[in-house]
């Protein structure tokens, strides 16, 4: 069922709720935050929305360590090849664990952290919303 969008009504009380506005036909809408320093993200399925449009998912990462936040440091791991590795915590973890333990192995690895800027310098100047179609 289809709700219609929202309108600008002042005429509500505190009581009264809006109607919900009117869902695409996707299945997830998603929100990513790429920060300087730390990343994270939210999501919404359309049917989850249609129970409670304020039912955001927002992940929690780190959850089996002390440290438990919805954001996790903007590092990232690649192995010897090239591949992704890990992301956030986990690399910076894995990263620091294999230097410490086989410098060796640590050389053979791609880590980086903070890059935003360095990303945002080579693109010319992105787009502050970027809309990702599947």
């Amino acid at each position: 069922m289809d709700n219609p969008p929202l309108t600008d009504n002042n005429s509500n009380t505190a009581d009264e709720r809006p109607e919900k506005p009117s869902v695409h036909q996707n299945l997830l809408v998603a929100a990513i935050d790429f920060g300087t320093a730390y990343s994270g993200y939210a999501f919404l399925s359309r049917k989850k929305y249609e129970k409670d449009p304020l039912n955001i998912q927002i992940p929690e990462w780190d959850t089996n360590r002390e440290l438990i936040s919805h954001k996790t440091p903007t590092s990232i791991l690649f192995n010897k090849n090239g591949e992704f590795d890990k992301f956030g915590n986990e690399a910076e973890r894995k990263f620091k664990e294999s230097s410490e333990n086989d410098n060796e192995k640590g050389s053979e690895m791609y880590f980086f952290q903070k890059f935003k800027m360095m990303l945002f310098e080579q693109c010319g100047g992105c787009e502050d919303k970027i809309d990702v179609n599947d």
